[in-house]
């Protein structure tokens, strides 16, 4: 008979279950591989966040540029002149005569300043107010801005709309048609955001690292408009409706809409043209950061129709490298539902 204490095995040294450390070698060899698998990860998302950044950059001027010429396309299309459209003037040199001279379309007016306000190229007509309540015409004008004071080795581009409605006090295209546009009216309706006041720093801004503005006048057959109704030449990419537009046809002149009466009698109707043709060069973020000067805008003395585009690709050419690489040139062509 086997008794309780012969089940009792004897127990042996070195038979009791023992628990495994890590070696020091060991974790060192595991904060090795975390380290350089932690810095893979951030290294990953750092080249991402790069990309991302970058198509960002890329993207923005591309949304900001056809945003930017389809709102001005739409009002530009709508620009107005009035019914009686007859000018009459004493000379081909001439102001015109008489009252019926109210609604205008100007194309780098003489007007203004150049160094300030054409960047080459500015644009200025009237088209029907949002709000009739105190007038049905609005003047309306797109142009470029420098800054070369905040920053003077990082100047800064900024295109500017000018709204002005009826009521305003900046209103005189009906008071006093012949003066209705200047540097004062354009800068108390669009002020530069160095100079504005702060509750209206944002008064016309439109889009910012625009640095060109370019606009052609085309006539019926798609060529740049060169000469008024009276044959005399216009200053290159010059328009002004109150003096209208000739051109070519083969070997024939053909006059839109003027008549000699006599030598001290010219009888011009206002007139809008068929096609207007217009060009930005924008920036993204890190091109408009390496600018360091404004740069020249070259212009052909003799607007043709590839001069429009030379000028514009020369103008990109001649930027910066690195500020280069940035650009993108933007155009569309406007129909002018009033335009003849």
């Amino acid at each position: 008979m086997t008794t309780p204490a012969q089940l009792i095995l004897p127990i042996r040294p070195g038979t009791r279950s023992r628990r495994r450390a890590f070696t020091l070698v060991e974790l060192m060899v595991s904060l090795v591989m975390m380290t350089l698998l932690l810095t893979l990860f951030f290294s990953m998302v750092v080249e991402i966040s790069k990309v991302w950044q970058q198509a960002q950059a890329r993207m923005e001027p591309r949304v900001s540029g056809r945003t930017v010429l389809d709102i001005l396309g739409r009002e530009l299309e709508m620009a107005a002149l009035p019914e009686d459209r007859l000018m009459l003037y004493t000379s081909t040199t001439a102001t015109p005569v008489g009252t019926a001279m109210n609604l205008q379309m100007l194309v780098n007016p003489p007007q203004l300043t150049a160094a300030t306000f054409l960047n080459p190229h500015a644009v200025f007509w009237q088209a029907p107010a949002v709000s009739a309540q105190e007038g049905n015409m609005a003047e309306l004008g797109y142009f470029i801005r420098w800054d070369t004071t905040t920053k003077p080795g990082n100047p800064r581009a900024t295109l500017y709309r000018m709204c002005i409605k009826p009521g305003d006090a900046q209103y005189r295209i009906y008071s006093d048609p012949t003066a209705w546009l200047s540097d004062s009216i354009v800068d108390a309706a669009a002020p530069a955001i160095d100079a504005a006041a702060a509750d209206n720093i944002y008064k016309g801004w439109m889009a910012d690292n625009v640095i060109g503005l370019w606009v052609r006048c085309l006539d019926p057959l798609g060529n740049p408009i060169t000469r008024t109704a009276l044959a005399t030449t216009y200053g290159p990419y010059v328009y002004d409706s109150r003096l209208g537009y000739s051109y070519t046809s083969g070997t024939k002149t053909m006059v839109c809409s003027g008549r000699t009466v006599s030598t001290s009698n010219y009888q011009i109707l206002a007139t809008l043209p068929p096609s207007m043709e217009v060009a930005i060069v924008i920036l993204d973020a890190a091109a408009a950061d390496r600018l360091t000067a404004k740069p020249t805008y070259p212009a052909s003395a003799t607007p043709t129709r590839a001069s429009f585009w030379k000028d514009i690709d020369d103008f990109v050419a001649a930027l910066p490298p690195q500020v280069r690489k940035g650009a993108r040139i933007y155009s569309t062509r406007v129909t002018l539902k009033s335009g003849q």
